[in-house]
């Protein structure tokens, strides 16, 4: 599938980067660096979730307690509060991130991980929803392609190191609506 010189690169920040190059049908590539072998200290690693609320705010109560409940049910993964009216870092990191993702006049509970936000509502099926996508790798391959066979080993050597994410694949040969899907991904950025 030729994406017409365009250099496709999906980051999954704090944890693992992939690269997916395709510079033409005549020479497409795909770049992946070894992972290394784990060490104790990091032989699993998580995700953090950020929750900026307000403690007075039913909503951000009610976010609270759903994002607790999933982070007991889900391995590695980590949920930190901040709250927003607490003047100092806190406070700046918030603002910030709002300028990051042009983000208007969010009252909280906004929710922060893996290089996306989300302002919620504090509504429990689609937070969680959100955040579970937040946590979600989908990768599109190709049957008999042996780039995307390379990719499939190196994501089953990582997999276990990150716990804290599902990884999805999608045939784009075999699977319609991957390939649509996949087309407007590509469309998009």
């Amino acid at each position: 599938m030729a994406h017409n010189g365009i250099l496709r690169q999906w980051f999954l920040k704090s944890t693992a980067a992939l690269v997916f190059a395709a510079t033409d049908a005549a020479t497409p590539h795909l770049a992946f660096a070894e992972p290394q072998p784990p060490t104790d200290a990091d032989a699993r690693r998580c995700a953090v979730v950020e929750l900026y609320l307000r403690d007075d705010h039913p909503a951000s109560t009610a976010a609270r307690e759903t994002l607790q409940k999933f982070v007991k049910a889900r391995q590695a993964v980590k949920l930190r509060f901040y709250d927003v009216d607490r003047a100092g870092p806190q406070q700046r990191r918030y603002e910030k991130l709002l300028r990051l993702f042009k983000v208007a006049h969010a009252q909280p509970p906004v929710v922060y991980s893996c290089g996306r936000i989300l302002v919620t509502t504090g509504d429990a099926p689609n937070l969680l929803r959100h955040v579970e996508s937040m946590l979600t790798v989908h990768t599109f391959v190709r049957s008999g392609c042996p780039h995307c066979a390379a990719a499939k080993k190196f994501l089953a050597k990582i997999q276990p190191r990150y716990p804290c994410f599902e990884f999805v694949q999608h045939d784009v040969v075999h699977d319609s609506a991957s390939r649509d899907w996949l087309t407007k991904l590509t469309a998009h950025y």
